[in-house]
């Protein structure tokens, strides 16, 4: 089974010694996981930064299996353009956070839960609207 989506990741943990397992929130498949092999190395890990948007393939035999991620490229790198700022640093971390803890794998959350956080964690780079 493939599908490819648009996704916004909300973390990885590392998986072998140069795996990880990427927690993504789909526009149309809610939050998948998915393993990417090399995703821990040096060169690649600031892809996978939680709160970037990224478009991606996922490849795997059955629809509840885990599965392997392609990931073409970082479209936003959120967390890049905000280093300096610890405050955005946090609030990037905690709405990841919480739609990792608050959605189930592979719960169908709808495209205007992903277009809602698209739109918040852009508004999170504009520093005249945040304190």
């Amino acid at each position: 089974m493939n599908w490819s989506d648009d996704g916004i990741i909300l973390g990885g943990r590392r998986f072998g010694e140069g795996g990880l397992i990427l927690d993504v929130l789909t526009r149309t498949r809610g939050r998948r996981s998915g393993l990417v092999y090399g995703g821990s190395s040096r060169k690649r890990r600031a892809q996978y930064e939680a709160g970037n948007s990224v478009s991606l393939s996922w490849t795997g035999r059955l629809e509840d299996s885990l599965g392997r991620f392609d990931v073409a490229e970082a479209s936003r790198e959120r967390a890049a353009r905000v280093l300096d700022d610890p405050a955005a640093l946090a609030a990037i971390s905690a709405i990841t956070a919480i739609l990792r803890g608050g959605l189930d794998e592979g719960d169908a959350a709808g495209s205007a839960l992903f277009d809602a956080t698209e739109l918040l964690l852009d508004q999170i780079e504009a520093r005249e609207i945040w304190p």
